[in-house]
């Protein structure tokens, strides 16, 4: 059963509840994920099982695809809807290709500081705890990049949108950004994962329908990296070692694999044509 299984996440669970209910179904605690996804969102969630777990970060980085639904006129302390209102402000009239034109001027890189209501912890202890408990602290704003933003369907009250952006975004926080650039205020009251890199929520399946058959390996699952292949026996202890692997390749970061396709290891670009050792995936 080790591999890479593409669920989808209905609302109203929590991520943890969908990784301890494929780890329950396949009876092993060695299950993770490749990214968390809001209690009242939905869509896609990459689980990782066995030794695939060795991959997770690999995955985790991929660019996100999103459609989500903003609600103007009234700000929550979750930046959702399941938060309390507390900020409210009067709704004016906006056009779509006004909208459009301000959602693609907010692509490119971006400074955003994590919302309080989120599993980033300070000092061992989740923000959202301290949320919880009435207390705002001190968050450092981290870099991400949004790729590609469209309006999908404006109403007098509400902006779909789609978004495409870098590992680490808040699509909450987005939509307040959203709203504040017509000087509103906002909240999700939806969103969908809909794309993990090159995996589209078409192909996931529910918890109840998973099974072993939809599972990928990890060569497949990391089809995207580009592919050294090591035949000499000599060779592949050595990598399995952690030794440094000389290779005359283009790109920075390569997927060694075996003449049966078994995955070995990732390597990252040292210097010159040196590659040092990532991670082992055997």
């Amino acid at each position: 059963m080790d591999g890479i299984y593409l669920l989808n996440k209905p609302s109203g669970i929590t991520s943890r509840d969908l990784v301890d209910g494929l780890g329950k179904k396949f009876n092993t605690k060695k299950v993770g994920h490749t990214g968390t996804l809001d209690p009242f969102a939905d869509g896609l969630m990459i689980l990782t099982v066995g030794k695939a777990t060795k991959a997770g970060m690999f995955l985790e980085a991929l660019d996100k695809r999103y459609e989500a639904t903003i609600q103007l006129g009234s700000k929550t302390d979750t930046g959702d809807l399941t938060g309390n209102v507390i900020e409210s402000t009067p709704l004016i009239d906006l056009y779509d290709q006004y909208v459009n034109d301000t959602l693609e001027s907010m692509i490119g890189p971006q400074l955003q500081t994590p919302p309080m209501y989120s599993a980033i912890k300070q000092n061992g202890t989740p923000l959202y705890q301290f949320a919880r408990e009435g207390k705002t602290v001190e968050r450092e704003a981290r870099s991400i990049f949004i790729h590609e933003m469209k309006l999908i369907k404006l109403t007098k009250d509400t902006i779909r949108f789609s978004v495409r952006c870098s590992k680490g975004t808040y699509v909450r926080t987005l939509a307040e950004d959203i709203a504040q650039k017509f000087g509103l205020v906002g909240h999700l009251t939806h969103l969908t994962r809909i794309a993990i890199g090159q995996y589209k929520l078409a192909a996931a399946k529910s918890l109840d329908s998973i099974s072993i058959d939809h599972r990928l390996s990890v060569y497949q699952a990391l089809s995207f990296m580009d592919q050294v292949m090591i035949n000499d026996p000599i060779q592949i202890k050595a990598i399995k070692d952690g030794k440094p692997f000389l290779q005359t390749h283009p790109k920075n970061r390569i997927l060694l694999i075996d003449g049966q396709k078994e995955v070995l290891a990732v390597y990252d670009r040292f210097e010159g044509n040196v590659f040092k050792p990532v991670r082992g995936l055997f």
